[in-house]
């Protein structure tokens, strides 16, 4: 019994942080499709600035802030297929264990 309370405990847990993690995505697809056409276009060409020079180093400490770059790249209709593998590469990037 102990271990099914804990099961449907962890489950609830997991569905809540997903509900979280989507929301915050919906809210930053939601900002970046209501900015302003020059900001916008900004972002994303910094965002992608920093995917080819701050994320080609294989500097295991920036491999968080390389992997959220990528992930709000793929959040412009102007990524294309060659900013997605881009993206694509720094998401699967696995940081090496210490």
């Amino acid at each position: 019994m102990t271990q099914n309370v804990n099961t449907a405990v962890s489950r609830t847990f997991t569905l809540s942080e997903n509900n979280k993690c989507m929301n915050r995505i919906s809210m930053e697809q939601r900002a970046i499709r209501n900015m302003p056409e020059g900001k916008r276009h900004a972002l994303f060409v910094r965002t992608l600035q920093n995917l080819k020079s701050v994320c080609t180093a294989p500097e295991e400490a920036m491999h968080a802030y390389c992997a959220e770059q990528a992930r709000l790249a793929l959040e412009f209709s102007e990524c294309d297929p060659a900013c997605q593998a881009l993206a694509s590469r720094q998401i699967s990037r696995v940081p090496r264990p210490r």
